[in-house]
């Protein structure tokens, strides 16, 4: 019986770490993210159809408009980072000289 307990919370911590992602990975890197705690139900809902992507990718890119010239930010989505860019230019940059071919 005390097996079976310890493996359920062993399966529920390594779920738990697993959604939450490397929080150190923005960090690391020097990229402004979001703490997307008050976004787990969003998030979570990506992987049912109970919120469009649309909406939770509004929401969040909203968040962060309000911070102060804040060209990209990140945020870790399921264990996964995920670049938002907010910067026309840089958006710009990105899609034709980067990817030119």
């Amino acid at each position: 019986m005390l097996a079976l307990i310890s493996v359920i919370i062993s399966v529920i911590f390594w779920l738990w770490n697993y959604v939450r992602g490397d929080l150190s990975y923005w960090t690391n890197r020097n990229v402004p993210f979001l703490d997307c705690s008050k976004f787990r139900h969003s998030l979570i809902g990506r992987i049912t159809p109970e919120i469009p992507n649309h909406v939770t990718d509004q929401k969040i890119y909203d968040e962060f408009k309000k911070l102060d010239e804040i060209r990209y930010g990140g945020i870790i989505q399921l264990g996964t980072p995920v670049l938002f860019v907010m910067d026309l230019e840089l958006v710009k940059h990105i899609m034709v000289k980067t990817f030119e071919i």
